[in-house]
């Protein structure tokens, strides 16, 4: 149970989501406005990069 409420976090939601519309954009694949494209997928990339590679702080530093 513990791990699947961590599972919801805000930031794994969010993951989720987003890469559940990329996928639904990618197969989709007709009559999707190419600057839209363009621009949810460099959101994508930047989301996804801020949080997944956060580094963490430590107290030694």
């Amino acid at each position: 149970m513990k791990t699947f409420l961590k599972i919801l976090s805000v930031k794994n939601i969010i993951a989720i989501l987003l890469t559940i519309i990329m996928g639904i954009l990618i197969i989709k694949g007709s009559a999707i406005n190419d600057s839209l494209l363009a621009i949810f997928s460099a959101s994508y990339g930047s989301v996804m990069t801020y949080f997944f590679s956060k580094r963490k702080d430590n107290d030694n530093e």
